[in-house]
């Protein structure tokens, strides 16, 4: 590695499979992860959740916990910020404190950990003729480009773009 003021650069030969790149400086920490060498059919290689790479499961699964264990929004937000309390408008499974309606605690191969992808998780629950009208006349089929699946200013969630 060659190092030039923030910038760095050097040849590596990855392993054939799935390969993480970790960059360091200070307390600042970026991930790189990618599949080399092995054909995936276009589909993201499986990201597994950091606290079980890490072999620290008791971070989510506590025994001393017993009969009060904490709900599921909780645990997550040991390490993921309730930010959602900021926001006059919650989506209904972040203020029922249910994470995992949405999200694999594991891993997935799917961004943030999702278990579908944003459309077909949306439409799950959103079934509405309303909300086929407004699929089909959207510009993208990605819910979550201008929705924030969690919170916003507004009603509908929308994205807030400056």
């Amino acid at each position: 590695m060659k190092r030039t003021g923030n910038s760095f650069s050097g040849t590596v030969t990855p392993p054939r499979g799935f390969n993480e790149f970790e960059v360091r400086t200070g307390d600042k920490r970026a991930r790189i992860n990618f599949v080399y060498g092995i054909q995936t059919g276009g589909q993201a290689p499986y990201s597994y959740h950091k606290p079980l790479v890490d072999n620290e499961c008791a971070t989510c699964h506590e025994k001393a916990w017993g009969k009060s264990s904490p709900t599921e929004a909780a645990v997550c937000y040991r390490c993921h910020p309730a930010m959602a309390v900021m926001f006059p408008y919650v989506h209904g499974p972040v203020a029922a404190g249910k994470c995992l309606v949405c999200h694999d605690p594991h891993g997935s191969s799917l961004p943030s950990l999702t278990l579908k992808r944003p459309r077909q998780m949306c439409t799950g629950c959103h079934d509405q003729p309303s909300t086929r009208k407004h699929l089909d006349s959207s510009r993208s089929s990605v819910c979550t480009l201008c929705h924030n699946p969690h919170y916003g200013m507004k009603r509908s969630l929308l994205r807030v773009t400056f």
